[in-house]
Order: structure tokens, then C-alpha cells, then sequence
């Protein structure tokens, strides 16, 4: 019998693993338009919630205010850019 080669030898679930133990430094995600505040917070926090399970830093892009790019920081989000 012949030795499995590491991917052969790899099951799914193993990949799987490895997948989640790996860590990225940053996700980007764009920012919803045309928003109120209530909407963009359930936005906000469901969306950091999924970010924060594969990446330590968050950039937010083409946030629609000053506002929105604030409550995004109280939230967690460490970067944001503004709408032009």
C-alpha cells in the first residue's frame, strides 16, 4: 500500500478546520445606500458579527455620511471610507 499524499489524506472536514483556524487581517464590504439609521445599525451589526468570525480589521466603503461612518466605529468597524 502507498502512502496518501497530504491532500489525499485530507477529508473535508479537515479543510474545513483549517479554513476557520485561518485568520485574515482585513475584510472590505460596501456600504448599503439609502439607509436610516435603525436599518443601517441591524445592517451594520449582523454584517460585523460575520466579518469579526474571519478577519480582525474591517474596512467599510462608500459609507453614505459622517454619521453612519460613526455609528459604524462605535460598532467596531476600524476603517471606513466616505461616498463621493
Amino acid at each position: 500500500m502507498r502512502n496518501a499524499s497530504p491532500d489525499e489524506s485530507t477529508t473535508r472536514s479537515d479543510r474545513g478546520s483549517c479554513a476557520q483556524a485561518a485568520s485574515v487581517r482585513i475584510t472590505s464590504v460596501e456600504a448599503p445606500q439609502s439607509l436610516g439609521d435603525a436599518a443601517f445599525l441591524r445592517w451594520m451589526k449582523t454584517t460585523i458579527e460575520a466579518a469579526r468570525r474571519v478577519a480582525r480589521s474591517m474596512l467599510l466603503y462608500r459609507v453614505g455620511s459622517h454619521r453612519h461612518a460613526a455609528l459604524a466605529a462605535q460598532l467596531g468597524v476600524t476603517h471606513a471610507s466616505l461616498r463621493e
